[in-house]
């Protein structure tokens, strides 16, 4: 059986899920909070219904759909009882498999320091953050909040402890797997000069993309911006062809950002060298095939089924 792996924090539980596959595909969904087109979740329902038909359709036999990876930000208020229930009524069919969230910026409840009464955790019944493996992919989820937000409390510095000294125990324990990280607020990403998109999370690149780095990671799983982007793998901040891939996809709903277009506006490291390889500002998902000899990811425009951007990682 699989298992939550979580850090000791008072009233989040174990929970054990489905049985280990060899072979599986998951669609991968972020940022479906409502906004212009989407105010009632009529978009984000349209897009996780095309998702489940599209890999339904296209794989052989149908359950290999083993669940959805979700980057965060389902709600516009994390403390909005209602928007969370609208959020439910257009993701029931997503519900009917396993959901892997992580936290986002708009689903946090800052001031509410018993995270079990959040409505996030009242939705999804997950620890804040988390490790599961799913066949021979180990996936770890992070919260970016954390790091992010604290110093205005000073209570997520002792969070902020706690989830970094786990996730080196766990990325310790996972060696040699498949190690797959999630969370919201991507440590790379382009920023176009209108102002739409949020560039990179320095916080999260300077504590957690370090331990990823030191302990061989192979792929990054985030939302916030409302794009799809994939860099070419980095390590150190720098172009490796033994690095790290960081994909952001934040188009399940919530009102598109333009795409990094002009050169001066896309992701590079210091020296000036590209690091995106791909970003397109398109309402999309993307499936996730995992297999013991590799990973294969598809980034599927919503309705048209045009493929954007299609990768392989292999061990």
């Amino acid at each position: 059986m699989k298992k939550y792996r979580v850090a000791l924090i008072p009233l989040l539980i174990v929970v054990a899920l489905h049985s280990s596959v060899l072979a599986a595909e998951y669609i991968v969904l972020g940022d479906c909070r409502p906004g212009q087109g989407n105010e009632e979740f009529q978009l984000t329902e349209k897009i996780i219904h095309d998702a489940i038909d599209y890999v339904l359709s296209n794989t052989a036999p149908p359950a290999d759909l083993q669940g959805i990876i979700l980057t965060g930000d389902y709600v516009s208020s994390g403390k909005d009882a209602a928007d969370w229930q609208n959020f439910r009524s257009s993701f029931i069919s997503a519900f009917a498999y396993p959901v892997y969230p992580c936290l986002g910026n708009h689903d946090i409840e800052t001031l509410n320091l018993f995270y079990s009464s959040w409505n996030y955790y009242e939705t999804f019944m997950v620890p804040r953050w988390y490790s599961v493996d799913l066949g021979p992919l180990h996936l770890i989820v992070l919260d970016s909040n954390i790091a992010t937000f604290n110093v205005f409390l000073p209570q997520l510095y002792l969070l902020d402890s706690m989830q970094y000294n786990w996730l080196k125990q766990d990325l310790i324990s996972n060696a040699g797997k498949f190690n797959v990280a999630m969370w919201h607020e991507p440590a790379y990403s382009s920023h176009p000069d209108a102002g739409k998109g949020h560039g990179s999370n320095l916080p999260m690149r300077r504590q957690y993309v370090t331990l990823l780095d030191k302990y061989n990671a192979d792929l990054v799983l985030c939302g916030h911006n409302h794009w799809y982007e994939r860099t070419v793998p980095i390590r150190r901040g720098t172009r490796d062809i033994a690095g790290i891939t960081y994909v952001t996809t934040g188009g399940g709903g919530a009102p598109l950002y333009p795409a990094a277009e002009e050169q001066k506006d896309k992701l590079r490291d210091w020296r000036g060298n590209l690091l995106s390889a791909v970003n397109v500002s398109s309402y999309h998902f993307c499936v996730l095939s995992v297999s013991d000899t590799g990973i294969l990811f598809r980034a599927i425009r919503y309705d048209t089924h045009e493929l954007l951007d299609s990768f392989e990682i292999s061990k």
